[in-house]
């Protein structure tokens, strides 16, 4: 039984996918299949979780949890805005200022990843280095 049961909760959570997906596919189209996938992957984690803590009595740290998603999600806001800003006036900037050809390499083709690239990391690197003013401890990279 011990080997069944993540291949029951696999199928469970696939079965959650595809009426997620039936459900929110032609209100949402695309966005509307990964907003179905994160929620059958939360509906797995937490019968896993829960699984884990029933029949092995495995503590779940929920309350250091908890606190940790809470000051990463004030350390993305806070970054996330201004990067996302920063994404439209780029792109604005292009779509005004460039020729057709050009804007159409630096919005459509391969010049889109030549400056969201460098805009990506430098947000992952303003998260990164910025984590210790929010107190997020990443325990398995400190």
């Amino acid at each position: 039984m011990q080997c069944t049961l993540p291949g029951f909760l696999h199928a469970g959570a696939t079965i959650v996918n595809v009426l997620l997906d039936s459900l929110f596919l032609n209100w949402l189209q695309a966005s509307g299949l990964a907003l179905a996938t994160s929620l059958s992957s939360i509906v797995q984690a937490s019968l896993f979780a829960y699984f884990l803590w029933k029949k092995y009595n495995i503590h779940l740290y929920v309350n250091p949890f908890i606190l940790f998603a809470l000051r990463y999600g004030i350390q993305l806001v806070i970054f996330f805005i201004p990067f996302i800003t920063s994404y439209y006036v780029v792109e604005w900037f292009i779509s005004v200022y460039f020729s057709p050809l050009l804007a159409t390499f630096f919005l459509y083709k391969l010049g889109f990843w030549l400056w969201t690239g460098p805009l990506s990391l430098l947000l992952f690197l303003a998260l990164w280095y910025s984590r210790s003013y929010f107190n997020v401890r990443l325990f398995f990279l400190d």
